[in-house]
């Protein structure tokens, strides 16, 4: 099968540019390993209002748990520093799905539980995880949107080597929350605290840089004792983590293939 686009990860950023090119006539495949779009979450589900003046269309009441207008501050010093920062928590499963199912609406052809194993020449070497198959297929254009540790980047040339990685807890909030708290501690190096409040819940998490030797599920344990006066630290509703890029890509365009989202 011959594509004008093959997108390797069905995040915002992969769907994201799927929903775009094939609006505009391209015929684009839309790959992703995971069984279901969107699951499983991992991200503290915060996006800035900007993001909604350019695709109105990404967002809904169904998407959206909370808003918030500003961002909170802590320092290890002990000052507290507000900055505007409106935007949207979100009910990221559901707003990934709205998405991929734009794109699908597009003439995008989605293909969930679809590994993406390499290069064979010029084509994409794939493997049906339902099937257990490997096939190939044909494209002019490649997009890497497989995330931090994007196998399409390493494959490539340069590629991520510096990660924050992150642990988070779903938690019921104490008293209702309408902003953004970020904390910045000694015990949370490299990195940061968050609480993004949703509803009467908040994503609560830490994000360390990998080069200290440091067990990020205690430090997110210090973290939660720490701010018990904004959540309640049991029961956890939820529970998540992940890898964050510590640092850009130089070249994220390589011949036929650009890297997007994590992956660049």
């Amino acid at each position: 099968m011959k594509y004008d686009v093959a997108i390797v990860g069905a995040g915002p950023a992969g769907s994201t540019c799927a929903y775009i090119l094939a609006k505009e006539g391209a015929k684009v495949l839309l790959i992703d390993s995971r069984k279901e779009i969107g699951f499983p979450v991992q991200c503290a589900e915060f996006v800035p209002i900007q993001l909604s003046y350019e695709f109105p269309e990404f967002f809904s009441e169904e998407t959206i748990a909370q808003r918030v207008k500003e961002m909170v501050h802590y320092t290890p010093w002990g000052e507290v520093v507000s900055m505007y920062s409106e935007g949207f928590i979100l009910h990221r499963n559901r707003w990934d799905r709205r998405i991929a199912k734009l794109a699908e609406r597009e003439g995008a052809n989605l293909r969930t539980k679809t590994k993406f194993l390499g290069f064979e020449g010029k084509k994409l070497l794939l493997k049906d995880l339902s099937k257990r198959e490997a096939f190939s297929v044909e494209a002019d254009i490649v997009i890497g949107a497989d995330g931090a540790r994007s196998l399409v980047a390493k494959l490539t040339g340069d590629y991520t080597k510096d990660f924050l990685i992150t642990s988070q807890f779903t938690l019921k909030l104490k008293k209702p929350l309408n902003d953004l708290l970020i904390f910045f501690r000694d015990y949370i190096p490299g990195g940061y605290g968050w609480i993004f409040p949703k509803k009467e819940l908040a994503n609560v998490g830490v994000g360390v840089d990998l080069s200290y030797n440091v067990n990020v599920f205690e430090v997110l344990k210090k973290f939660v004792k720490e701010v018990e006066e904004f959540v309640y630290p049991e029961p956890v509703y939820g529970r998540t983590g992940g890898f964050i890029p510590g640092e850009g890509i130089k070249k994220p365009l390589r011949g036929n293939v650009l890297l997007v989202g994590d992956a660049g």
